[in-house]
């Protein structure tokens, strides 16, 4: 039960995207929000489609495939992705129950 930071980050490299913030503080069982929008350039064709990988980082390490196609009328959409982020804490017959099942950022994998 600790202070968590969750980031949200794309692997793709694309002008128009921007994040509302790219981390936010948690606090245990809180909730955040970093809202994701893309500006469609000006002249693209009705069916262009475009794809963005978008990360989350919390406790694990979480993805999402946003599709984008360009339509004929103009209208923003949204949309919310709940990501459910905690340690795994599911035993298998493999592991050994002693061992401790620690978050990303407790393993030095942050970036």
């Amino acid at each position: 039960m600790s202070v968590r930071k969750v980031a949200a980050f794309t692997s793709t490299k694309t002008s128009g995207l921007s994040f509302s913030a790219t981390e936010v503080d948690l606090g245990p069982m809180e909730r955040g929000e970093i809202d994701v929008s893309y500006l469609i350039p000006a002249g693209s064709p009705v069916g262009k489609k475009i794809e963005l990988l978008m990360w989350v980082r919390g406790c694990r390490l979480h993805f999402l495939r946003w599709k984008i196609v360009v339509g004929v009328i103009g209208a923003n959409t949204c949309y919310e992705v709940d990501v459910k982020d905690c340690p795994d804490l599911i035993h298998h017959w493999y592991d050994h129950f002693y061992c401790p099942r620690p978050c990303l950022e407790d393993r030095g994998t942050r970036g």
